[in-house]
């Protein structure tokens, strides 16, 4: 009896004591198979657990029933694995606030709408065929080391909602456009971009939230920036105080920012007198 009781203790307690998320779940998916051909897991939890080590190879064999991968806050290392954005079924991927390294891979078709990746230490420059997945509504890569330009594939997919692309490296200047009309708010601050803003951004029926501080823009801010009705009702806007931009231009812009970071459940609060969107962990 005692042994029983022994043994049921570990099992309770062995999650918490797993240090890698390979361990970690071994232990806690082995009812939907995970390790093995046949996984049938389709929500994968596991945030801030102090687990290291990288995304473990298993997981691939549960693509094809996993619609939630959430791993966020974790010290995992590595590469995003090539599978990630390839997948037909995987809906949210929540792998911030870890210490991920290396490339984007290739996107192909997937079905994903939130793609949160902030707070790692992910290189290079955004894949083009980052526009193939056509159902993204979130895309936070802020807080990276990602260099070179933006695809124009990826700003103007026609259901993304919240693009947080700060604190990188990014260059190169910024698409002309068209933005994606669903487009609600865009982080540019603390990049190399150069260049200037580019007057398709002010046409976005529903932007409210534009921050391009620091960001590397040079020229006139566009007038279609201050123009009545662009950048939705009361926006919430900070924009440089760049060359050839009017006082009058400026005083047509709220220069405000109510901004934290985007949470896992990426929601907007918008209210008549109150407009805030959440983008933290």
């Amino acid at each position: 009896m005692g042994g029983l009781r022994a043994a049921l203790a570990l099992a309770l307690v062995a999650p918490a004591l797993a240090r890698t998320l390979d361990d970690f779940l071994r232990e806690a998916l082995s009812s939907c198979g995970y390790g093995t051909a046949g996984c049938n897991c389709t929500d994968v939890r596991a945030e801030n657990r102090g687990l290291d080590g990288a995304i473990p190879g298993d997981l691939e064999a549960c693509a094809p029933s996993l619609r939630i991968l959430s791993v966020s806050g974790n010290k995992l290392t590595g590469p995003v694995p090539p599978w990630l954005l390839r997948g037909d079924h995987l809906w949210k991927a929540y792998l911030h606030a870890n210490a991920l390294s290396g490339p984007l891979p290739e996107a192909y078709g997937a079905n994903l709408e939130w793609l949160s990746l902030y707070s790692n230490a992910l290189t290079g420059p955004l894949p083009e065929s980052l526009g193939e997945l056509q159902h993204l509504r979130t895309f936070a890569v802020y807080e990276n080391k990602l260099d070179g330009t933006v695809p124009a594939s990826l700003v103007n997919l026609s259901r993304l909602e919240y693009l947080g692309l700060n604190a990188n490296g990014f260059a190169g200047g910024l698409p002309g456009g068209p933005y994606g009309p669903m487009l609600r708010a865009l982080w540019l601050q603390d990049n190399d971009f150069g260049g200037a803003l580019p007057p398709a951004i002010g046409s976005c029926p529903l932007l409210e939230i534009l921050d391009a501080r620091n960001g590397g823009f040079d020229g006139p801010i566009p007038e279609a920036y201050g123009r009545d009705g662009a950048l939705g009702t009361q926006p919430l806007i900070a924009l440089p105080r760049l060359a050839g931009s009017s006082d009058a231009a400026r005083s047509r812009r709220r220069m405000s920012l109510r901004r934290s970071r985007v949470d896992d459940q990426h929601r907007c609060k918008i209210s008549r007198h109150h407009r805030e969107c959440i983008i933290g962990r």
